[in-house]
């Protein structure tokens, strides 16, 4: 079965490939990442919670990995990470409710792994 560790540590890696294989794509793409979550008037945890939103909505299940796993590290916590998840149903409507719970799934595996901050 495909966790959703699994699949963070498949992306991960997906990425570290791309940084030897394509440096100059992937330094570009590192920095417009890093420039997007950088806090302004909201905060790294409200950005990586709209990302994981956005990912929902576009049915993405390996960037739903990769940004539950952010938004945990973050500090969003079960209930904050439904609310956002519940943003994303509102408006992705049937699609995003299945892809939604992959959110809550992916928080319980890192908090199992010992990697989510709770607050």
């Amino acid at each position: 079965m495909d966790t959703h560790v699994a699949r963070y540590e498949r992306v991960t890696a997906g990425f570290r490939y791309l940084n030897q294989a394509q440096p100059g794509v992937m330094k570009g793409f590192g920095r417009q990442h890093r420039e997007a979550l950088t806090e302004g008037p909201l905060t790294h945890k409200d950005k990586e919670l709209m990302a994981l939103a956005i990912s929902v909505v576009q049915r993405c299940g390996d960037w739903v990995s990769l940004q539950a796993h952010d938004a945990a590290h973050a500090g969003a916590s079960e209930v904050v990470v439904a609310e956002a998840v519940a943003g994303a149903i509102l408006m992705g409507g049937g699609p995003a409710a299945v892809y939604g719970p992959q959110g809550r799934d992916a928080d319980a595996e890192f908090a199992a792994a010992g990697e989510a901050v709770t607050k």
